[in-house]
């Protein structure tokens, strides 16, 4: 009879804790990195289209929302003249980091991890904002780093949720006629070929 309860309220524990286990954040946190070797990483693309007639100003990266202790791996557009910008109606670069548990655009803790363990020197402060900030002040001027435009809300994608390793994320930044802010970031996703015509079984 007591290994019968036992057996009983196991199961019952068993049952709360698969109920109350985030599905995404299983996936995110057992998503493979897509290295080819133990504790290798694999790396995934991502571009920046502005599809505004505004400068754009903010942080992007990759990281391990785990792991408050790495430097993530981010790229800036501000508005410093010498430094990287992303103009109205252009594309950034190509950019490659190696795979990570998150990927953001202007989240509270993407600017955090990196105010706590980036070297400050490599750092633009003007860009390590919440959220994305659109000028059409001068480039180089306090106004220039000012969101004169408005701003569109910050963006996350997590691996194995969003997106998987070795794939291209197209992030578009748009005017938002409809939503509470002037300006939106739309996502699309495009797998590797690998992913989309995986070997017979």
């Amino acid at each position: 009879m007591i290994r019968r309860m036992v057996r009983a309220f196991s199961i019952l524990g068993l049952l709360a804790v698969i109920a109350g286990c985030n599905v995404d954040n299983l996936l995110n946190q057992t998503a493979s990195f897509g290295g080819d070797t133990a504790g290798q990483r694999g790396q995934f693309n991502y571009v920046i289209i502005n599809n505004t007639p505004y400068r754009a100003i903010f942080t992007a990266g990759a990281y391990d929302d785990l792991d408050q202790k790495t430097q993530p791996q981010f790229q800036q557009f501000g508005n410093d003249p010498n430094g990287n910008r992303l103009e109205g109606n252009a594309t950034s670069p190509v950019i490659t980091p190696n795979c990570a548990r998150v990927f953001a655009v202007g989240t509270a803790q993407l600017v955090t991890v990196i105010k706590d363990n980036a070297a400050q020197d490599n750092v633009d402060r003007d860009s390590l904002i919440e959220e994305v900030y659109f000028s059409s002040g001068e480039v180089g001027t306090p106004e220039g780093a000012e969101p004169t435009e408005g701003i569109a809300p910050s963006f996350e994608a997590r691996l194995g949720v969003d997106f998987p390793c070795n794939s291209l994320l197209i992030l578009r930044l748009e005017p938002d006629d409809v939503g509470p802010n002037p300006f939106r970031i739309d996502f699309e996703v495009i797998p590797s070929s690998d992913d989309r015509n995986p070997p017979p079984v």
